[in-house]
């Protein structure tokens, strides 16, 4: 499954939702907030809460729809992969921050996730990657 997820179309449309999610909450509550939600929901398990906190029903429902058309998968499949693969990108996200001190500045690997305006080299099937590459070791 590691080796589909990165290339699959069902991380890029889940990704976008991601980065949809998170700047929203940037945009209302500050970069602080958007961070505390990256290290709540961050993990290397299925969380169904990173998914709900991020996602509404009907955006879940709207992305195992379009993932399954574009995949071929069953949109139940889809929606069981959402908390396999949300806290992992969350994971990634979370690489960028300071653990040793969070006051001493930014995120910059969220900060570039985040950035719309960016060149778009980061993406979620580049998240997806260097995270299961992080979870091999």
């Amino acid at each position: 499954m590691q080796t589909l997820l990165p290339s699959n179309p069902f991380c890029q449309l889940s990704g976008g939702q991601v980065r949809s999610a998170l700047q929203d909450k940037q945009a209302t509550d500050g970069n602080e907030a958007a961070q505390n939600l990256v290290n709540q929901y961050a993990g290397t398990s299925a969380n169904p809460q990173a998914v709900n906190s991020l996602f509404s029903p009907q955006i879940q429902q709207q992305v195992a729809q379009v993932a399954a058309q574009r995949t071929g998968l069953d949109t139940g499949i889809v929606q069981q992969l959402l908390p396999l693969a949300v806290p992992l990108v969350l994971k990634f996200l979370q690489s960028g921050a300071n653990v040793q001190n969070p006051q001493a500045g930014g995120n910059p690997v969220l900060n570039s996730f985040l950035d719309a305006d960016g060149d778009g080299d980061v993406d979620i099937a580049d998240a997806i990657q260097m995270a299961s590459r992080y979870m091999r070791k």
